[in-house]
């Protein structure tokens, strides 16, 4: 009986790629994330060739012929497929969260299709109290009192935490302001 899986990854050479893989990807309506890696360097100091880490999330395990036929549709490297075992972590490896020896490449480089969400995958709770933290010290030293202005600012600027605004953390953060916002005015009048 044939291997069966849903969870996948392979990569696309910069050099190689077909000019229209990112549509075919797109096409399969299948959640997938990529990102490119251009600075990623080898075990002799060399900067490796040019390449897409590409994820595939399957709904149903399917065999490996049919997801070999995926990774050709969309002209990944058929060596370098791999069976993806844990999300998370493959999810945390595409841009070296835990790997501080590799170029750190940044979240919102991530290409995200057919509904996957990549934060979904990489934030744990440390990362999100992280992330709190940051929000706060941003509103202490740029003294924002108003949420809606926070808010407005996230919108504009910072994605990951409009994300926390909208989970159950945006009540910390609504507490601190207004509690930031109260402690200002009771020492403005004695």
């Amino acid at each position: 009986m044939e291997k069966r899986i849903r969870n996948f990854a392979f990569l696309i050479y910069e050099d190689s790629a077909l000019e229209n893989w990112k549509e075919k990807l797109e096409s399969l309506f299948v959640p997938s994330l990529f990102i490119y890696h251009d600075q990623d360097i080898d075990s002799e100091g060399k900067v490796k060739k040019p390449h897409y880490h590409v994820l595939v999330m399957l709904d149903t395990p399917h065999g490996l012929r049919r997801i070999k036929k995926m990774v050709s549709f969309v002209g990944g490297a058929n060596d370098s497929f791999c069976e993806v075992a844990n999300l998370k972590g493959y999810a945390r490896y595409l841009c070296h969260l835990d790997n501080l020896e590799k170029h750190r490449y940044q979240i919102s480089e991530v290409v995200s299709l057919s509904g996957a969400d990549y934060e979904k995958f990489i934030f744990t709770e440390s990362d999100r109290i992280m992330l709190v933290r940051e929000i706060i010290e941003f509103c202490r030293s740029n003294r924002i009192y108003s949420y809606a202005r926070l808010v407005d600012y996230c919108l504009d600027n910072n994605s990951s935490w409009f994300k926390i605004l909208c989970s159950f953390y945006g009540r910390s953060v609504r507490d601190y302001i207004r509690s930031f916002y109260w402690e200002k005015e009771i020492n403005r009048n004695p």
